[in-house]
């Protein structure tokens, strides 16, 4: 819109009306306001898409293997973390069950503490009982006294006096000249 000033109007203390031009039908100013308002506030302006080169097929490949890869990777580490959840698990079952286990041994410790004293209990009764009237005693019968069994008496071989005595034994010397002892 165009406006037609005066000479006097750039006085900022006068009041002059002011005096505008007016274009041919120019368009309604509230209907130009909301066109232009609407756009920015129902619709988002589209983003521009950077067109990519077409896909080859040794590229489409790369992709290919590297995605497998991936998820091979990917299964091995879930793997490796699901064992260690389950060992982690035993482990804690272990330690519960250590416990489970000392406790029913004290429970057990007890119950046989309380039979042991029970027995003792009895056994001191007895004692004390024996003690009042001490049993009589078995008569044993005298061991008969065993004599030794005879000696028997052996007489010595005969002598041949016809025969030589042995030979003694003669032992050389290594010295030089040989000489014999005899021993």
């Amino acid at each position: 819109m165009a406006k037609k000033k005066s000479v006097e109007q750039d006085n900022i203390f006068e009041t002059e009306p002011i005096v505008e031009e007016l274009e041919e039908d120019p368009p309604p100013v509230e209907n130009v306001k909301e066109e232009e308002d609407a756009p920015l506030l129902t619709k988002e302006l589209p983003k521009k898409k950077r067109k990519s080169a077409p896909m080859t097929d040794a590229r489409r490949e790369q992709l290919k293997k590297n995605l497998a890869k991936g998820r091979a990777t990917a299964l091995k580490n879930r793997q490796k973390k699901a064992k260690l959840k389950a060992i982690a698990k035993n482990q804690k079952v272990e330690e519960e069950d250590k416990i489970i286990e000392q406790d029913i041994k004290k429970r057990n410790r007890s119950n046989e503490l309380a039979k042991e004293n029970e027995e003792l209990k009895k056994q001191l009764a007895a004692q004390a009982q024996a003690r009042v009237s001490p049993p009589p005693r078995p008569v044993a019968a005298k061991p008969k006294a065993k004599s030794p069994p005879p000696i028997k008496k052996t007489k010595p071989p005969p002598v041949r006096v016809d025969t030589p005595p042995p030979p003694t034994p003669q032992v050389r010397s290594m010295l030089p000249g040989g000489f014999v002892l005899n021993l």
